[in-house]
């Protein structure tokens, strides 16, 4: 019964951190084992294999003991108690040297032996430890326990007197003089009727235990999705104002998307923005934050908005992305980091510096071709902050769209098989018009999906951009500010 409670009725809080919580298995195994034992020897009253049906319940008693011993040294540890290994060796060999220098080692010393040495020493143990585990629970939880541990001990400490003082008779001292026979003559009860009262109070006991332990493990688990869902929905909202659209900027032309994991409640880092970059140039930024959740979309919003404020000062791509590095390294956690692109474009002269922190190249479609364009790449942000980073420079030719995008594009997969980054510059080459208006980001997000199923593994997101033609030149590029 004991053990049918234990392992039934705490499953559902067997990944809590309640400090008892380990021991309790061990006090299960007892139950089971203890119980089989007693069931063997009812058996062996009706004949039989006696030999073997004797050794296997003696094998059993002993196993049973060193549970309930265990249990207590668990416990006992986990009310911050630590019980010296050497004696529960100690105990081990008095069992099994007794009854050999009492000459006697036959099953029913051996018994003896276990109960006085294992048994009477482990139901104490056992009891004590639930003892002292009284004071933590009850602050731990709200609902009453502390008289469920109460009884659970006396429960313990009284099987431990009647498993382990009146023993069968035997010549090991003192169980000649006190034993389970005199226990009858004086009592006129079967000592056993009692150990199995005891064994049902212990049962119950932890039953009542086991009941609060459930209450407050749904109790916390309510609470916990309540937070949860208060995070989720803040996350949501930091996450929507870093995926909506980019700043309008006259001159620049662009389309973007961005969709979650379909089987992640939380949100991901993946981010893009475009942004007035100084002496009239253009910033464009695309980046992929490690991990999920609101630490990701916090550390988002840092390097968008650093990389924001400096490029009021600064126009070298590679030199916004060596100084938000510093920023990211002292405002991370130790092994958080951001894969970025950064692109400054200067609408005048067509040219465009690129400088890498581990993310994908970007793809690069006109008319004639398409192609993945290669970079020199560095680490990402948040890795190393004496990371030097470089930039390269090349021309932008009219009509020409830039493709960028997180590798949870490339990466979504049908089966084994993932999309790719030859699938991708295909999708986006099929789907541009060559007319200066950039690729369609929701067409290509379509496909992705198409691809999938429907479903996404990661976070996804897709920055196009290109380049107004019609305004080239102009001075008043700002004249529209940001929209």
């Amino acid at each position: 019964m004991l053990g049918l409670v234990v392992f039934t009725q705490l499953r559902a809080v067997r990944n809590t951190d309640i400090a008892i919580l380990p021991a309790l298995p061990y006090l299960g195994w007892f139950g089971v084992t203890h119980g089989i034992h007693e069931l063997l020897v009812m058996l062996a009253t009706g004949g039989g294999n006696q030999a073997l049906i004797s050794s296997v319940s003696i094998f059993l008693l002993v196993f049973s003991f060193v549970m309930l011993g265990m249990f207590g040294h668990r416990a006992m540890q986990a009310a911050g108690i630590y019980i010296p290994a050497y004696l529960p060796i100690i105990l081990v060999a008095l069992f099994v040297m007794v009854p050999f220098v009492t000459g006697s080692p036959d099953a029913l010393h051996l018994e003896v032996a276990a109960r006085y040495f294992l048994g009477l020493t482990g139901g104490i143990a056992a009891g004590a430890a639930l003892l002292v585990n009284r004071s933590l629970l009850a602050q731990e939880f709200s609902e009453p326990i502390g008289k469920y541990v109460v009884l659970g001990a006396v429960g313990l400490f009284g099987y431990a007197l009647l498993t382990g003082v009146f023993v069968p008779a035997s010549v090991i001292f003192p169980s000649n003089l006190l034993n389970a026979g005199g226990f009858m003559d004086v009592i006129r009860l079967p000592v056993q009727l009692f150990q199995a009262i005891t064994a049902i109070v212990i049962a119950w006991s932890i039953w009542r235990i086991s009941e609060v332990f459930n209450i407050e493990a749904f109790r916390a688990s309510d609470r916990l999705e309540g937070v949860l869902t208060e995070d989720r929905n803040v996350i949501k909202i930091l996450q929507k104002a870093i995926a909506e659209e980019p700043s309008r900027i006259r001159g620049v032309k662009s389309d973007s998307r961005y969709v979650s994991a379909t089987d992640n409640a939380e949100v991901g880092g993946d981010f893009f923005d475009i942004f007035p970059v100084k002496d009239e140039k253009v910033g464009i930024l695309i980046g992929d934050v490690s991990g999920k959740g609101i630490g990701a979309t916090r550390l988002t919003l840092v390097v968008r908005h650093t990389i924001r404020a400096l490029a009021y000062e600064h126009n070298d791509p590679a030199v916004l992305l060596t100084k938000a590095n510093k920023v990211v390294c002292e405002r991370c956690r130790t092994g958080d980091f951001v894969t970025s692109l950064l692109i400054v474009v200067d609408p005048k002269s067509l040219e465009m510096r690129t400088s890498s922190a581990g993310h994908h190249f970007p793809i690069m479609i006109n008319e004639q071709e398409s192609f993945s364009v290669p970079l020199s790449t560095s680490m990402a942000l948040g890795a190393i902050p004496t990371t030097a980073y470089v930039a390269d420079a090349r021309q932008l030719p009219g009509g020409t769209s830039l493709l960028l995008y997180t590798d949870g594009v490339i990466e979504a997969r049908r089966k084994s098989e993932m999309f790719g980054i030859d699938k991708l510059i295909d999708v986006g080459h099929r789907h541009a018009n060559h007319s200066g208006t950039p690729v369609p980001a929701g067409a290509i997000l379509d496909e992705v999906l198409s691809f999938t199923g429907g479903r996404l593994n990661d976070d996804a997101a897709i920055l196009t951009f290109s380049l107004d033609q019609a305004i080239n030149g102009d001075s008043a590029l700002y004249t529209a500010g940001i929209g």
